[in-house]
Parts: C-alpha cells; sequence; structure tokens
C-alpha cells in the first residue's frame, strides 16, 4: 500500500462521493507479471474507497502488456502480420512466457504466466470481505449527513420530460408542436 502510492491514493480520494475503480493496473517491468497489487486492491482499506480494477490488458498486443495471445491461422500477405504471427508463436513455445496452449477453431490461445499469476491473486481476495469488521462503506453512510436531495434543481436536469414508454410517444408529440409544453418540476 505504501511503495506502490495506494495509500497516498486512497487518502487522497476517500472523501469522494462517487464509485471509483482502479484503470489499467498492472506492471509489465517483470516478467511474468507478478499481479500483487491485486491483493492490495481488494483489501478492506482500499475497498473503502475504490470499487475494483481492470487489469491491462487482457489480449496481446505490441506493448506486451497481454495476459493472452491468439495465434490466427489466417495466411495473409501482409509482411508485418505474418512476424507478428511468427513473433507469437515463438511466444506460445516459450514455457518461461506461456503456460498453457489451446487450440482452438481461431488458432492457438497462448495463457501466460501473467494471467496465471493474476488468477491466484484474485481469488486469494475472495475471503477478505469476512474479515472485515463490519460493513464499512454503509458505516460510513450511516455516518454522513443525510441530505434531501429530491429539492434540488440541478443544472444539467432536462427542461421537457421524456416519456418513459413508447405509448406516449403521441402526446409527446403534440407537446413538441406547441399544443402543450411538458416541464419538470
Amino acid at each position: 500500500m505504501h511503495m506502490s502510492g495506494y495509500e497516498a491514493l486512497v487518502t487522497r480520494l476517500e472523501n469522494a462521493a462517487i464509485p471509483i475503480f482502479m484503470s489499467e493496473y498492472g506492471t509489465n517491468l517483470q516478467s511474468p507479471r507478478l499481479f500483487l497489487e491485486t491483493t492490495a486492491l481488494y483489501s478492506p482499506r482500499m475497498s473503502e474507497v475504490f470499487s475494483g480494477g481492470c487489469v491491462y490488458e487482457f489480449w496481446q498486443a505490441s506493448n506486451r502488456y497481454g495476459l493472452v495471445e491468439l495465434s490466427s491461422q489466417d495466411n495473409t500477405p501482409d509482411p508485418a502480420l505474418e512476424q507478428r504471427l511468427q513473433q507469437a508463436v515463438a511466444q506460445a513455445n516459450d514455457s518461461r512466457k506461456t503456460a498453457e496452449k489451446r487450440e482452438t477453431e481461431r488458432g492457438c490461445l497462448s495463457i501466460f504466466h501473467d494471467f496465471v499469476n493474476y488468477k491466484m491473486n484474485l481469488d486469494a481476495t475472495k475471503d477478505i470481505e469476512k474479515h472485515w469488521e463490519g460493513d464499512i462503506m454503509e458505516r460510513q453512510a450511516a455516518e454522513r449527513e443525510s441530505a434531501d436531495t429530491t429539492q434540488r434543481s440541478w443544472p444539467w436536469e432536462p427542461e421537457f420530460q421524456i416519456p418513459d414508454t413508447v405509448i406516449d410517444w403521441a402526446q409527446l408529440g403534440d407537446h413538441i408542436n406547441g399544443k402543450d409544453l411538458l416541464y419538470v418540476m
């Protein structure tokens, strides 16, 4: 939490009134990627502020962040695509990178050790909630002031009310044509 800077991030955002999630986490400085930050992300301290996260990224691309790669069986004269396919096949055969290979109708799917490590760390977080002392978010919500937002006039509120169902569309046509106007109160 401290070395990654997550503690400072949580402290900075702990009073936010909107859901927050960690977008695109998972460094590739080490291969295979360990995803140790997953257990921090789903820890009680971070879960007070963050609603989870998205690992970057599922499919392998030129940036080398992928968790899996599909080596397509397409026959194409494109030399760049052919070179990419050769690299994918080489990785699929490298046991230091690939944990498992699966033949599919679209080609060979390489599942990298990165994906295995991510799943292992994600699985380790499934019982974290059982160890919490009560529901932290519910307790915090009860401690906050209760504000009646039904009487507020928000600047982004639409001027005209749109009907909830298509049954009211004929009536809406009358309103639009100036026969009657419908305002939100």
